[in-house]
């Protein structure tokens, strides 16, 4: 997993975090059509678009690791 490479695009910095940390979870899981069972809120207080995205990295791994659930499917909005 140390050596893997992720592009991500989107229409705005948002959905382009949201493709990037779908194509993170993509790398270690197969990620099933079926609807999701738990919302597990994410958020960022940075405003650079790599520390957003390690911010956010951070917590899906967090959520591995203390809830032991894979984050399926995301929805990112800038306030």
């Amino acid at each position: 997993m140390a050596d893997c490479m992720i592009e991500a695009w989107g229409s705005d910095r948002a959905s382009c975090l949201s493709e990037a940390l779908y194509a993170l979870v993509e790398e270690f899981a197969e990620v099933p059509d079926a609807a999701t069972s738990r919302l597990l809120p994410l958020g960022t207080d940075v405003c650079g678009a790599e520390d957003a995205l390690v911010s956010l990295f951070e917590d899906v791994i967090y959520a591995l690791d203390v809830f032991s659930v894979v984050p399926m499917r995301f929805h990112l909005t800038e306030t």
